[in-house]
């Protein structure tokens, strides 16, 4: 197909992503009222356009796609700051700080668009490091999830967030 475009459809300077059907948008600068540091959601063909301008093109033209729908997924607030993104087949999960601890959240988004937060991780939030990162995030939920703190040294798992972050204290 032909090339879309996201111009004057999202900030310059935001950091853009895609899951499945939607672009995943990290602002870094204040945006329609969202402050720097939000996660916002927006179905693909709502925002990108054909750069051709051909009748009958992909998407909305750019005017409509500045007014598109977006939904937030995170916004930060004076304790907690968005730290990471990982996608995999089913789930959108990040990666938060939250007074210096690092703690993970999934999402879920349903074939209607509707997103969902997953139930949280069982495990308690660490002060170190947790890093995680999709296997193949084209053919499933499993993750490579590396954790450290001040006492130990790092540890490398196989896991998955088929069912959310909450199976990760085993892990």
């Amino acid at each position: 197909g032909p090339w879309l475009s996201l111009d004057q459809a999202v900030p310059d300077d935001a950091s853009v992503r895609q899951f499945r059907d939607h672009l995943l948008i990290r602002l870094r600068s204040e945006w329609r009222g969202y402050s720097s540091g939000t996660l916002l959601a927006a179905r693909i063909e709502a925002v990108a356009w054909d750069t051709t301008g051909e009748p009958g093109g992909n998407g909305p033209p750019a005017d409509a796609a500045q007014g598109a729908q977006v939904t937030p997924l995170f916004e930060p607030s004076e304790r907690v700051a968005l730290s990471g993104i990982s996608v995999t087949k089913n789930k959108v999960v990040l990666s938060l700080l939250d007074e210096v601890r690092t703690r993970l959240t999934s999402l879920s988004c349903s074939p209607d668009g509707a997103w969902a937060c997953d139930p949280p991780e069982a495990r308690e939030p660490l002060i170190g490091g947790l890093s995680l990162s999709a296997v193949d995030s084209d053919e499933g939920d499993a993750v490579w999830l590396v954790s450290w703190t001040h006492l130990q040294p790092h540890t490398l798992a196989l896991a998955s967030v088929e069912n959310g972050v909450a199976g990760l204290a085993s892990s």
